[in-house]
């Protein structure tokens, strides 16, 4: 059996969850260090090729060959001993923020219900960054967001704004265009269930004072210079942002494969699409993920919970054990109080905020 295999074994077992997610930890909390050991075995590996070192002595006399079964050995063991650390890790790290984690299996844990506040709209920023790239404030994260962010800001508007890692348009058409080249984004809007294409901070101060000033307004009134297209598939937007809270960063990746290749094995990936979506809010319900449309909320979200998840999004229907709430509904705030009485208070914020806006 290959070394990588066992450690996936190994940490399948710890943990007691499937041998895919538990590659998928390994890959990516510790891909990383793998590759720099890996680097560094290849460069001793080619050292040794042209004039074996003995690199435990400082003064680095060539060796004989003898010592190359050394350092294999030494390599050997110094895998086993990344191996056992790596499995300490993943199981602390999953106790403290995984699906382990006390506040999600505790039995008296927080209740999801009405753990979102009411609102109208929300806006998906297509920008084709990856969520492993995200800055703990999403805005920061590149010169062209700080200025759609600025816009943002400048109106007072009960719509909720989160990024997500799908490119836009331009990316799509264009493989050379680079993302620190940004200059323009496509946007998902919804309950239109639509994608504006090739959004600037100008045409979005456009459109939001197009909201301001009527609300009830269809989008079929939208100003002439705005390129549309409405969307068909069914869409699962997977909080995923690890500067913001770790919960999340540890929580969505995972959930986002294990939705992903539900989704292939069930033929369904012409019809649902599943993305990394920037803080949504309520870091203590990771894994978080957001069905549209409709526009369910659900919370706690596990591996064992991606199958009625994705049958949420197939048929509109709410999966009521984790369901956080729903765009368009109203709550009334009395009654949420009294459902999270007992509680800490929530870190679900609002207004103005990106991914309930930050």
């Amino acid at each position: 059996m290959k070394p990588e295999n066992i450690k996936i074994l190994a940490i399948a077992g710890i943990l007691g969850v499937s041998i895919s997610v538990a590659s998928l930890l390994y890959q990516s909390y510790f891909s990383t260090s793998n590759n720099n050991n890996n680097s560094n075995n290849n460069n001793n590996n080619n050292n040794n090729a042209l004039e074996p070192f003995d690199t435990n002595s400082q003064n680095l006399t060539p060796k004989g060959p003898s010592s190359n079964n050394n350092n294999i050995n030494n390599n050997n063991n110094n895998n086993n001993n990344i191996l056992k650390n790596e499995i300490v890790d993943i199981e602390e790290l999953n106790k403290k923020c995984g699906f382990c984690r006390p506040e999600l299996i505790a039995t008296d844990r927080k209740p999801t219900s009405q753990s979102i506040h009411s609102y109208d709209r929300h806006f998906f920023l297509c920008t084709g960054i990856e969520y492993d790239q995200w800055q703990d404030k999403y805005f920061n994260t590149h010169p062209f967001l700080e200025k759609i962010q600025s816009v943002i800001k400048s109106h007072k508007l009960q719509f909720i704004f989160n990024g997500i890692d799908m490119k836009s348009t331009c990316q799509l058409k264009n493989s050379n265009d680079s993302v620190v080249a940004m200059d323009s984004i496509d946007i998902l809007v919804f309950p239109e269930q639509i994608k504006i294409i090739g959004v600037t901070p100008d045409t979005l101060d456009v459109l939001l004072n197009f909201y301001q000033n009527s609300p009830n307004a269809s989008w079929e009134q939208y100003p002439d210079n705005f390129k549309i297209e409405m969307l068909q598939s069914k869409y699962i937007f997977v909080c995923a942002h690890k500067a913001k809270d770790e919960r999340c960063g540890y929580c969505g990746p995972i959930l986002v494969d294990q939705l992903k290749k539900e989704i292939h094995l069930k033929s369904l990936s012409q019809d649902i699409q599943v993305f990394s979506s920037t803080h949504v809010g309520g870091h203590k319900y990771a894994g978080n993920a957001l069905v549209f449309p409709p526009g369910h909320w659900y919370g706690y979200v596990t591996p064992s919970d991606v199958n009625a998840i994705i049958d949420s999004a197939q048929t509109g229907q709410v999966h009521h054990p984790l369901h956080r709430g729903t765009m368009g509904e109203k709550y009334d705030e009395s009654e949420k109080k009294d459902n999270h009485k007992g509680h800490h208070k929530k870190d679900h914020k609002s207004k103005n905020k990106e991914g309930q806006q930050q």
